[in-house]
């Protein structure tokens, strides 16, 4: 959704380098929807690489209506190093938290440097 310029290189031979790679387009967002039509729950994992947060639209097809109230699972971090340790265990945790307003359609802000699993139930 909101693409960041990347530019790829190798090695460069001595007086005799080849060009450089065309700059390719890497998303700052990544999406993945599943459904288990047993349950009829649907999950949206959702991945924002960006330092800053970003909202997205949600849109749903294949289903006619998603209940309103829902639950969400995050984990975030302030920088992309970040990881747990020994003496920091809990730096980055999931946090669920019960969530209100989704439907078909619905927009979500994500938190920087996060991945979200949004859990609705479609019918």
């Amino acid at each position: 959704m909101f693409p960041a310029a990347l530019r790829l290189s190798g090695p460069a031979g001595a007086g005799n380098a080849p060009p450089p790679p065309a700059t390719q387009l890497v998303p700052l967002v990544f999406v993945s929807v599943t459904r288990a039509s047993s349950t009829g729950l649907i999950y949206v994992k959702i991945v924002n690489r960006a330092e800053t947060p970003q909202a997205v639209h949600v849109s749903i097809t294949g289903v006619s209506t998603i209940e309103a109230k829902g639950q969400s699972v995050a984990m975030s971090a302030a920088n992309p190093a970040d990881t747990n340790s020994i003496t920091a265990p809990t730096k980055i945790v999931p946090v669920s938290t019960n969530i209100d307003g989704l439907g078909t359609g619905f927009t979500k802000t994500l938190p920087p440097y996060s991945i979200t699993i949004l859990q609705m139930r479609g019918r």
